[in-house]
């Protein structure tokens, strides 16, 4: 009867040990999502405030403005743009100019190798 009561006292003991822990272990847990969600909204913040000073640094004005002091740029004329029209129509498309060597077949067939196909490997060793 007294190992009965000493072995139901230790296991209530560890069992409300482990209940401890494991609420110990879920508060910790429930801190650490609350930190999480707190960055999460921080980072959104943060990234709401990195597309603002994006589309404020890529307005057209300023991107001009920029292009004149730094580049020294000219505008495009219409000459230029009538030449490069008619370039572009004269050209042959890149698949058309390119021709397939025919040789190519002749070279791979003709061509010594160092190492046997691995069919006559396989038809050696049986």
């Amino acid at each position: 009867m007294r190992s009965t009561v000493i072995v139901l006292i230790i296991l209530l003991s560890a069992s409300l040990f482990g209940l401890v822990r494991a609420k110990l272990h879920v508060q910790h847990l429930h801190s650490d999502i609350k930190k999480m969600s707190s960055r999460q909204v921080q980072l959104f913040n943060e990234v709401q405030i990195l597309k603002a000073e994006w589309a404020y640094l890529n307005r057209v004005e300023r991107l001009e403005k920029l292009s004149m002091q730094h580049l020294n740029l000219s505008k495009i004329s219409t000459k230029q743009v009538k030449k490069m029209v008619e370039t572009l129509n004269n050209e042959k498309p890149i698949l058309q100019s390119v021709s397939y060597n025919e040789n190519i077949l002749s070279i791979h067939n003709s061509a010594r190798w160092r190492y046997k196909p691995r069919a006559t490997i396989l038809k050696n060793t049986k």
